[in-house]
């Protein structure tokens, strides 16, 4: 895959730390640089709330940005075709034209005077933003909208890993291991209401106050962190460690193949908790 801008963001900088299988071809290109670093570059400042300088010193942003590239193919679905033409837009989607889209994505909920916004009223926002005739709006142009803003905010949020209705019907999710607490669809229709119902809808996606009193009282039950390691993980409890990119499936346990789920973006995290409340989806 050539001219991804996180690459281009980097250069003239030390190399990543983590290592790659193979490296990718790089080009100068004048526009890249000019127009798709700037969107990088916004997409921090906006959902981190921190300027691009200071992200560029956390060793895990490589891993981050190349994530949200891979996952930005899915745009090339000809399901979102219209949405694309109706945007102005004209396939294929550029990388730098999906960084544009998720910084606006992020842009309209950390503006939206209510902390309460749903799919929909956020699709509305998008569309404004890129002045687009909404009169003109078609039944295919609102579904895949709806899937274009769900998926950025999986994306950007991290909380789960989501997957492509055929129909486009419903709202999906993808559970690597299956939990009693945690359905993977939801109708289409859902994204009618406020965002934080919308991933309540899905069940416990992340811990709460009453499962941590729950664990406290079967204290007995869990292992503390002290006698925690790779090694005894591994030697002791002979378990395989699985790397996940949704907060979802952080610390989920396979008992058939002893296979434990961690969050592989540590970054994303320290990133998280330093941004401002108003400049992240914390709200």
């Amino acid at each position: 895959m050539q001219n991804q801008l996180w690459r281009l963001w980097r250069l003239g900088r030390h190399p990543p730390l983590e290592t790659e299988s193979h490296e990718l071809a790089v080009t100068t290109n004048s526009d890249l640089l000019s127009e798709g670093l700037d969107h990088v570059n916004q997409f921090f400042e906006i959902v981190f709330g921190v300027s691009h300088r200071i992200a560029n010193e956390w060793p895990g942003i490589d891993a981050y940005l190349r994530l949200i590239e891979e996952q930005a193919r899915h745009s090339s679905d000809s399901r979102f075709e219209a949405l694309w033409h109706f945007l102005g837009l004209a396939p294929p989607v550029t990388f730098k034209t999906m960084w544009q889209f998720f910084g606006i994505v992020a842009a309209v909920f950390k503006d939206a005077q209510k902390t309460d916004l749903s799919i929909d009223e956020a699709f509305t926002l998008v569309l404004e933003r890129y002045k687009a005739n909404q009169a003109l709006l078609s039944h295919p142009v609102r579904a895949s909208g709806r899937y274009a803003i769900f998926y950025s905010i999986a994306w950007l949020t991290l909380i789960v890993q989501p997957s492509m209705d055929p129909s486009m019907s419903s709202l999906l999710i993808e559970l690597p291991i299956r939990r009693d607490d945690i359905k993977t669809t939801q109708n289409i229709d859902i994204s009618k209401r406020p965002l934080a119902s919308l991933l309540r809808g899905f069940g416990h996606l992340l811990p709460t106050h009453e499962l941590a009193a729950d664990l406290d009282e079967r204290s007995s039950a869990l292992l503390h962190a002290p006698s925690i390691s790779y090694y005894s993980l591994k030697t002791v409890g002979k378990i395989r460690i699985v790397w996940t990119s949704a907060l979802a499936c952080h610390l989920m346990f396979q008992p058939r193949d002893r296979s434990l789920l961690l969050f592989a973006f540590p970054t994303f995290c320290a990133l998280s908790l330093k941004a401002p409340a108003q400049s992240s989806f914390e709200r």
